[in-house]
């Protein structure tokens, strides 16, 4: 029945707009009168949706205002030390924040309970404070020991931090990966006969130093 409903809804909101475009224009004289559709009912989608609802048991939908446009303008959003350019949806505006991908940053919204699709801009202090608190529940120590591998996170300083211990651990071991990495060179099998040429100059001119 629910199915039903939805799609006389869909069908009824077509035939409305198909008797719109066969409108004449409106003239001097005023505007032009609705159109009347074929069984001279009138097309109410909220009452269409209110029908559906009340099969469905669900509350009645309230009305909320649209959130209004933030104060900020232009100017970018700070969030844990990282600059977010407002124009920018949520998600896509999370994955600035270094070691947020669009995972992270779908769980931060859901954590924070912030729209995906709502623009930087619109934040407003409450929602910077959650997503605050979210990314810093998120990557504490207690939630990525209990966390399996895959949710595990980090962010910031001490992604870089860790990024940089386990570079500086693969050069003291006396590894080939430590050596390219001292050396600036590719270290993943990539080709250095005609890439790599900025590299390849800088030991070049190294080696003519010493």
């Amino acid at each position: 029945l629910v199915p039903a409903m939805i799609g006389r809804l869909i069908r009824r909101g077509a035939t409305l707009a198909a008797a719109a475009r066969r409108a004449p224009l409106s003239s001097s004289a005023g505007p032009a009168p609705a159109p009347v559709l074929g069984n001279a009912e009138a097309f109410d989608p909220l009452a269409e949706l209110a029908g559906v609802r009340r099969i469905l048991k669900l509350p009645a939908a309230t009305l909320k205002p649209a959130r209004p446009a933030s104060a900020r303008g232009s100017a970018p959003v700070r969030l844990e030390g990282f600059s977010i350019p407002p124009q920018r949806g949520a998600l896509r505006g999370l994955t600035t924040i270094f070691g947020v991908g669009k995972f992270q940053a779908s769980r931060l919204c859901a954590k924070a309970y912030l729209s995906e699709s709502l623009q930087v801009a619109q934040w407003t202090n409450a929602d910077i404070e959650r997503l605050t608190a979210a990314l810093q529940q998120m990557s504490s120590d207690e939630a990525n020991a209990a966390a399996p591998a895959y949710l595990r996170f980090e962010y910031g300083a001490r992604l870089r931090r860790r990024y940089g211990d386990d570079i500086q651990k693969l050069k003291s071991a006396g590894t080939y990966r430590g050596q390219r990495h001292t050396r600036g060179l590719p270290l993943r099998g990539q080709r250095t006969k005609s890439n790599a040429r900025t590299s390849r100059r800088r030991q070049r001119y190294d080696v003519t130093a010493q």
